[in-house]
């Protein structure tokens, strides 16, 4: 129903080319422009890695299929990179980011 809402969890591992890097990782919804929400992580040298995640629920008042996208990216002039390094995977590459939505009935 249109009363529905949808629930959101997001994690996922960075590093960064700098230390004292930001990463921001924003919540989307279809073609809207504006973020539903939006988190920022540190981390105090190159090549150390830190989370970006967040939770969020919203009610998007339709019963039509939902578009649902998260946007990664510097808050600054430097490098991110997703589960790794500046120059390798971390794990064997077996890492991930992960974006789970649930539906829930209201």
């Amino acid at each position: 129903t249109t009363t529905n809402k949808l629930r959101a969890r997001f994690r996922g591992q960075f590093s960064t080319s700098a230390g004292g890097g930001n990463a921001v990782a924003a919540l989307f919804a279809n073609a809207t422009a504006n973020a539903l929400t939006a988190t920022i992580a540190t981390v105090n040298a190159a090549s150390q890695s830190n989370t970006l995640s967040f939770e969020w629920e919203w009610v998007p008042g339709a019963t039509s299929a939902q578009k649902i996208k998260v946007n990664v990216g510097p808050a600054t002039a430097i490098t991110i990179r997703m589960n790794g390094g500046p120059t390798t995977s971390f794990f064997g590459g077996v890492e991930a980011a992960t974006l789970v939505v649930e539906e829930i009935k209201v």
